[in-house]
């Protein structure tokens, strides 16, 4: 509970078109993040993506694990926006996610841990 929380305070800020999209379908972003977190993104990326979330999370910090599913949304944003949330929603619940390169977005993943550690980290220390 604690990722999704902390990914649905950044995404107004960092993603505004994909939280007011999800808003307006009466979608909850960790309707999507509890599966693939539960699963550890298994079965929805490539086993490299699966491996990179991973180690981002081990050698750069948990907080990575926000920054990684901010970045997999904003890879998926376009597809949201184009083709509506409810559709894709139950299309990416039950297939895996194509085009996926978190190497991509590592300069987004840290300009997010620039502007968001501070408020991110100790939030998920307080959880432990």
């Amino acid at each position: 509970a604690g990722i999704s929380y902390c990914v649905s305070s950044l995404l107004p800020e960092e993603l505004p078109a994909l939280a007011s999209a999800l808003h307006l379908a009466h979608l909850p972003v960790a309707s999507l993040l509890r599966p693939w977190l539960g699963q550890s993104f298994l079965r929805v990326l490539p086993l490299r993506a699966v491996t990179d979330f991973f180690l981002s999370c081990l050698l750069l910090g948990p907080d990575y694990t926000v920054y990684y599913c901010l970045a997999l949304l904003t890879h998926l944003q376009p597809s949201f926006l184009q083709e509506g949330s409810g559709l894709l929603l139950s299309r990416l619940l039950s297939r895996p996610v194509r085009g996926f390169n978190p190497g991509a977005h590592l300069a987004l993943m840290d300009r997010l841990r620039d502007t968001h550690r501070g408020q991110i980290l100790p939030y998920l220390s307080s959880l432990a």
